[in-house]
């Protein structure tokens, strides 16, 4: 696809007429397609298969991340317990094929054990993380620490939230993290607050894939990264009333767990900005 930026003004049909010229023969046309309804492509839980009596286990790889030690688990089970087969799915979690029937909750109940729960909140299961600055040299914030202390404080907000939601977070305007095609995706900045440059987040909203296809609309708005709880607070809260932010929402950020991003100057108590 990085080739569609070598040349400006390019169509699905003029591509599609280049790539024909080339080959010197007309290409079959594809077969039509049914756009899912549902917002979520991870094939989380436990989906049957069109071979009777087996299934697919989708497990959800928290931020994208897995260990050594998740993974060897991963690759016994599916070893032990169906074909040897594991799979990757473009919102970075794991699916295990061929399972029987009678070793699903076994194996659903193991993965679980080890971090790699097939069952998870929405906000677990709605994000999505770029590799960020960690080890991309292109990224301006620290986005995988930072998309598991975002999601636990979410959650903490919101207990229960079961409405289908996509958090995006990408750490530059590469958007390696999509954020373009999220309900909430945000976008890594730097911003000065109180004499020191600080990672924050830019907004957008209303993003979607499938039948509900749009790209996300920038609403102007950005904050330090620690703020950015209280600013998701602010869209959710009117939506679920039962919140206990729903009325008031904070000012200021909670004091989040230790984790390898609180260590930055922007986990302070601060302002949201504006551009």
């Amino acid at each position: 696809m990085k080739f569609l930026f070598l040349q400006h003004g390019w169509t699905a049909d003029s591509f599609l007429a280049a790539i024909e010229s080339k080959l010197g023969y007309k290409l079959d046309p594809a077969a039509p397609e049914q756009l899912p309804a549902s917002i979520h492509r991870d094939h989380l839980g436990v989906i049957p298969q069109k071979q009777p009596g087996l299934f697919t286990i989708g497990a959800s790889v928290i931020r994208g991340r897995i260990t050594p030690a998740q993974i060897r688990v991963a690759a016994d089970l599916a070893e032990h317990h169906g074909d040897g087969h594991l799979r990757a799915t473009l919102m970075q979690n794991l699916l295990l094929i061929n399972i029987p029937e009678s070793r699903v909750t076994s194996v659903v109940q193991e993965l679980a054990a080890n971090g790699l729960p097939v069952e998870t909140n929405a906000f677990v299961r709605g994000t999505v993380a770029c590799t960020g600055s960690e080890f991309c040299k292109l990224a301006l914030t620290e986005t995988k620490s930072y998309a598991r202390w975002l999601t636990e404080q979410l959650e903490d907000r919101f207990p229960g939230y079961q409405e289908d939601i996509k958090l995006h977070i990408t750490g530059c305007p590469n958007s390696c993290g999509q954020h373009w095609i999220a309900d909430i995706g945000i976008e890594g900045k730097k911003i000065k607050h109180e004499g020191k440059m600080v990672d924050a987040y830019y907004f957008c909203v209303g993003g979607s894939v499938g039948q509900f296809a749009a790209i996300a609309r920038p609403v102007g708005y950005r904050c330090p990264a620690d703020e950015v709880p209280n600013a998701i607070t602010r869209l959710l809260a009117p939506l679920k009333p039962n919140s206990r932010y729903a009325t008031s929402p904070p000012i200021a950020s909670p004091t989040p767990s230790r984790t390898a991003h609180d260590k930055s100057p922007r986990n302070q108590h601060c302002r949201c900005a504006t551009t």
